[in-house]
């Protein structure tokens, strides 16, 4: 259970306050090795978390989109980034490394 709070402690911190519904905050598992939010309490607890955070936040984000060519008159543009964070599932190394992941407009993912 403190791994929940840690958790919506830090969903706090990052989201901060918020105003009235246009960011949807998506959990992501893929990196829960260690089966944490198997357990129905810790998998409603966090989910619910992000569905009153999703009401919260009004601000609207553009769909990412990486590795996007953008050609002018006199140059090209090219726009890559990485995401890296630390594996949730063990709280240590290895480093997880996204690189050019899409991001849908409006989303907020959180690897959970």
């Amino acid at each position: 259970m403190t791994r929940v709070r840690i958790l919506t402690a830090g969903l706090l911190a990052v989201l901060g306050a918020g105003r009235a519904g246009a960011i949807n905050v998506v959990l992501d598992y893929t990196y829960d090795t260690q089966g944490f939010f198997n357990n129905a309490t810790a998998k409603a607890t966090i989910e619910k978390a992000a569905a009153d955070f999703s009401a919260l936040l009004n601000d609207s984000m553009g769909a990412l989109n990486p590795v996007s060519d953008f050609v002018g008159s006199f140059s090209t543009f090219r726009w890559e980034y990485s995401l890296n964070f630390t594996h949730p599932g063990n709280n240590a190394a290895p480093t997880v490394t996204l690189t050019n992941a899409p991001l849908a407009a409006n989303e907020y993912r959180i690897y959970a």
